[in-house]
């Protein structure tokens, strides 16, 4: 018999009152989860802003259920009318629960109120002559695409208006989209007017780039105002580091919207921060959402950004690179500090590039007791997998393992999730200056290293959305004084005419629950698992091309002893380097510097004598052990399969650090010992 874990107590269904009632049947050929084989699986069904859980089945990929859910219909009157303004969809997903917060998405489905209608009267169990929808439909999204759900739902009492009659709704057409009031349009309009007029230069060039962003569909096919989409998340109290908060939201998978929320006609899709975190998984705006919502929840003054990123574009025919703007629009996250600075964080690398002195900043208020807002330390990251303008004692603790020469690329420190493609824009940011926005009086891109974008077109906050109107789009030479209309022309504006109601403003969405983290010791039982499927899936590989293997495992028992745990210690420096990412005071800057110094002396004493040691470390922002260890054997399977001369060793480590919302990011160091040519021997 199965065990289960009951969230609440069922709903007690009241007198005079209609309600969709909803019975959860059971699931099937459920993808694996846990340790054990198996999954703890839960739904969760939402209609009309209600949202209710059923009990938990413990250890099962097929779990039966048998739970009944009901949602009361709320309206003054009863009628076809009145009925086909509720909601038309009912929405379940699939979660497999943990102890600690951090449930994992199975899938989800979706059918519509319309379709009870279609089915016949009839009788189950003790649900009497009503007409009751049973069906059996795959779950969208899940990684087991054979895993299903089959559930009933009807009507009780039926649905009759004043008169007694029945009532039927209509299936909403699934083509239709809906779109924002035509007040916008006629913004639209003038707005774009205008800006031709005082900017005929930005203009034309934002035109070519595909215009001015101002609103975006959603994952239900429904158009908003894209300050609709941003409202201030309260995370947890402990999460006031906007570094850490950089790097929880990059951690989050990538998947473009072409696997997740393609809708209607392929129109590119905008996920509410709710379905983002719901899934665990989205696009590049899907991520620079959730970002500004977490950064306005710690009251910055945080603006989402939509423009060109700088790609590499590869000539088929001659396989030459060259440098441009990209063909899609990007998304990512812009902040302005107090102190004048301005800072573009790319959610795809976690980076942040800053520009300094591009606004006049603002004055202190607070008190001279309480602890005034400070800007990330200096030290932008650059490139892609490279870090830029550090101090120099940071620069020596990696430049060992990070030699020119080395098998593995640098660029493999950085988040690997498979949206190679994608993070390929952000390898031509140094691309120097644009000529042709050449203009006067402009301020010297600041850092060397430039931000990765081509343009920056519009802004938008939870309030207004502004179009950038200034001589050059080029996000490295603009001013940030958001309240010119010289250089930000907004969308509402009391002078025009146009102060659309707030309630086209306001959030459209639920506020999203942010998971905790995965505690620290199932973190490093999940290491322990990585290590172990990586070293086997390594062996083999190799025995697949009858090599033989040899790889580094630690015996205290060993005579003569070894000189140290080679795999512990480069799982402690893959733990400090995750810390250098988030550490935001310059005195825990140099603690991390100095501690990574020490490491860099340990792992060389961990090392035999007369033996080099050459590999990198990897970053991940998923933790499937089996995904990690196909993704290093397909990407290096030349170094993998590497027939020496001279006898080597693997050697791996891993670290998994957990952030809020259940990601984490997952580190893997690869590595060979061999020995050392006679010359090098000293």
């Amino acid at each position: 018999m199965p065990k289960y874990r009951q969230f609440g107590a069922p709903v007690q269904l009241k007198p005079g009152v209609k309600y969709l009632a909803l019975e959860i049947v059971q699931a099937d050929n459920l993808p694996k989860t846990d340790e054990n084989g198996y999954t703890d699986c839960f739904f969760v069904a939402e209609w009309e802003g209600m949202r209710q859980k059923t009990k938990v089945v413990l250890k099962s990929l097929n779990p039966k259920f048998g739970e009944r859910l009901y949602f009361p219909i709320l309206l003054y009157k009863f009628d076809e009318e009145t009925l086909g303004q509720k909601e038309p969809f009912v929405k379940l997903t699939a979660y497999d629960y943990d102890d600690d917060g951090t449930s994992d998405f199975h899938g989800h489905v979706s059918f519509g109120l319309h379709e009870i209608n279609d089915c016949r009267e009839t009788t189950i169990e003790d649900i009497m002559d009503t007409r009751i929808l049973e069906k059996t439909v795959k779950l969208d999204q899940c990684s087991n695409p054979k895993a299903s759900v089959t559930f009933r739902a009807w009507f009780t009492p039926k649905l009759e208006d004043e008169d007694g009659n029945e009532i039927f709704l209509e299936a909403p057409k699934e083509t239709e989209k809906k779109r924002l009031p035509e007040e916008f349009k006629e913004r639209e309009t003038s707005w774009e007017r205008s800006i031709r007029e005082i900017a005929p230069r930005a203009f034309k060039k934002a035109r070519r780039y595909g215009g001015f962003t101002y609103k975006a569909m959603d994952e239900r096919a429904i158009e908003h105002f894209l300050p609709a989409y941003l409202a201030p998340m309260q995370g947890p109290l402990d999460l006031t580091n906007p570094k850490e908060v950089v790097r929880m939201v990059s951690s989050i998978t990538f998947e473009a919207d072409a696997e997740t929320l393609k809708v209607g006609d392929g129109d590119n899709s905008w996920a509410s921060p709710k379905f983002f975190l719901d899934v665990k998984k989205g696009d590049a705006e899907d991520h620079a959402i959730m970002l500004a919502n977490m950064l306005l929840g710690l009251q910055f003054d945080t603006y989402l950004c939509t423009g060109r990123a700088f790609v590499r574009i590869v000539d088929e025919a001659t396989d030459e690179e060259t440098i441009g703007p990209s063909e899609d629009e990007h998304v990512w996250v812009m902040v302005r500090w107090p102190n004048g600075t301005v800072s573009h964080f790319e959610t795809i690398t976690g980076f942040e590039y800053r520009l300094e002195e591009r606004w006049t900043g603002c004055e202190e208020q607070d008190s001279e007791d309480e602890e005034e807002p400070v800007a990330p330390a200096e030290g932008a990251e650059g490139e892609l997998g490279l870090v830029d303008n550090q101090e120099e004692e940071e620069n020596d603790t990696f430049q060992l393992f990070f030699e020119a020469e080395a098998p593995l690329a640098q660029d493999m420190m950085s988040p690997e999730d498979g949206m190679a493609a994608l993070r390929a824009m952000f390898e031509g940011a140094n691309v120097g200056d644009d000529d042709t926005d050449s203009g006067p009086d402009y301020p010297d891109p600041q850092p060397e290293r430039f931000a990765p974008y081509a343009t920056l077109q519009t802004i938008a906050n939870h309030e207004n959305c502004w179009a950038n109107v200034q001589y050059s789009l080029n996000p490295n030479k603009c001013m940030y004084e958001i309240d010119s209309t010289d250089q930000w022309k907004p969308f509402c504006s009391f002078d025009d005419g146009f102060t659309p109601d707030d309630k086209l403003k306001a959030a459209f969405y639920d506020d999203p629950q942010i998971a905790g983290r995965l505690k620290q010791g199932k973190a490093n039982d999940l290491a322990t698992k990585i290590l172990f499927i990586l070293k086997e899936g390594v062996r083999f590989r190799r025995e697949k091309d009858m090599l033989d293997t040899d790889i580094w495992e630690f015996d205290p028992e060993a005579d003569p002893p070894q000189p140290g745990n080679i795999t512990q210690v480069l799982s402690k420096g893959l733990k400090l380097m995750e810390e250098q990412m988030i550490v935001e005071e310059k005195t825990e800057q140099a603690r991390v510097a100095r501690r990574l110094q020490l490491w860099k002396a340990e792992i060389q004493r961990c090392v035999p004598k007369n033996m080099g040691f050459e590999g990198i470390p990897i970053n991940f922002s998923f933790s499937d052990a089996k995904r990690i260890k196909n993704r290093i054997i397909d990407r290096f399977e030349d170094w993998i399969l590497e027939e020496a001369e001279d006898e080597f060793q693997f050697a791996f480590g891993a670290c998994c650090c957990p952030y809020y919302c259940g990601v984490n990011s997952t580190w893997i160091y690869v590595c060979k010992i061999r020995p050392l040519p006679p010359e090098e021997d000293e």
